[in-house]
């Protein structure tokens, strides 16, 4: 994703600036800030299932984490290092892997199109590249300790307060991105001085997904680094993809009304994502799913659209499947492609960790 890179152990400098080879004076640097330990409440009432219960959890120990995404030019520069590592995964888009902008000039955007995969060989690289002070080490950040990092302090929606309108001011989303990518740093930090948290692109953390976690894990416990396969949820999708569910049990009467809920719409987005990426059906399908999907992107719903939903029925048992299964892992953050609930510092995502998509 545009992957927020952390390290841990013990050293007390409130900015750490790693010296990447190749940076020119005018590229962005690979900085990083010292977040200190301390509690907070993790999740968000009355929003999905997968936020709730709000929980209290620990974080016993400083860290540092990006100041913004990793910029296309920092990773094509880490990625050279690591380049037959990164070759041997399957489907990895090279040192320049971003698809936005489409002009190509957006050496200082977040890198896009990047797996979890992808992301931790990155993070190997960086842990044996002598950039890494000694006794620390690089890694994706942990779930909970992204959303202490993104909410700084808050216990609002937003790290900036509750105000969805307000969005637009410290984030780039669905309603004011223009369908790309910006770069990064432009609006306004949180109040621990971190760009992007909310909207640009979406974030990996170290977590498998499970939607019901929250449930399980203990209130005032300390931050878990990365859950155990073995406890992953195997009985139900996560909350955002209910309205598809329910959706989808409506097209499945041949006299249903062909209409798409605002409420359905993200998720119906998302599964048409997974389609595409997977190369569900035939040539021609997954061409009618791109122009669908190109049409979203403006604004556009017809029937035709609906109606792939409705043909895609017998796939979606499989696509159900992926969510239960223990491979998903947690990004977080919202991106440009999403409105604005899905830029929430609560907000849960779970997605494979091999795959590529343009707003991760």
């Amino acid at each position: 994703p545009s992957h927020s890179v952390e390290v841990g152990g013990a050293m007390s400098s409130d900015i750490l600036e790693l010296q990447l080879k190749g940076l020119s004076a005018t590229d962005l640097p690979l900085r990083m800030k010292r977040i200190e330990p301390g509690s907070f409440r993790m999740g968000q009432r009355g929003q999905n299932a997968d936020e709730e219960p709000v929980h209290t959890v620990v974080i016993p120990a400083a860290f540092y984490i990006g100041v913004w995404p990793v910029t296309q030019t920092q990773y094509r520069l880490m990625a050279e290092q690591c380049l037959p590592e990164l070759q041997a995964l399957e489907g990895n888009r090279g040192v320049r892997p971003s698809q936005l902008p489409n002009d190509g000039a957006g050496g200082d955007h977040p890198v896009d199109s990047v797996s979890w995969d992808d992301a931790n060989i990155i993070c190997a690289w960086l842990n044996r590249s002598g950039l890494i002070p000694e006794g620390w080490s690089a890694a994706l950040p942990t779930e909970a300790c992204w959303e202490y990092a993104c909410r700084a302090g808050s216990v609002t929606q937003y790290s900036f307060g509750d105000q969805e309108r307000r969005l637009a001011d410290f984030g780039w989303y669905a309603d004011n991105a223009g369908a790309t990518t910006h770069r990064v740093g432009l609006k306004p930090p949180n109040a621990w001085g971190l760009f992007d948290m909310h909207g640009n692109v979406w974030e990996w953390c170290q977590d498998l997904y499970d939607p019901r976690i929250y449930r399980r894990r203990p209130d005032g416990g300390a931050a878990s680094v990365v859950l155990d396969p073995a406890t992953i949820d195997r009985e139900s999708p996560p909350g955002w993809l209910q309205p598809l569910v329910q959706m989808l049990q409506r097209f499945s009467d041949p006299a249903a009304d062909l209409q798409v809920h605002e409420s359905e719409r993200e998720a119906l987005d998302v599964y048409f994502r997974y389609a595409q990426e997977r190369a569900i059906g035939d040539p021609q399908w997954k061409d009618d799913v791109r122009a669908a999907r190109t049409a979203r992107l403006h604004g556009a719903w017809d029937q035709k659209y609906c109606s792939l939903a409705r043909g895609t029925l017998p796939v979606f048992a499989d696509y159900l499947a992926g969510f239960s299964g223990s491979a998903q892992r947690v990004l977080r953050g919202g991106s440009w492609y999403n409105s604005a609930r899905f830029c929430r510092s609560a907000y849960r995502f779970g997605w494979w960790p091999g795959n590529r998509y343009w707003d991760q």
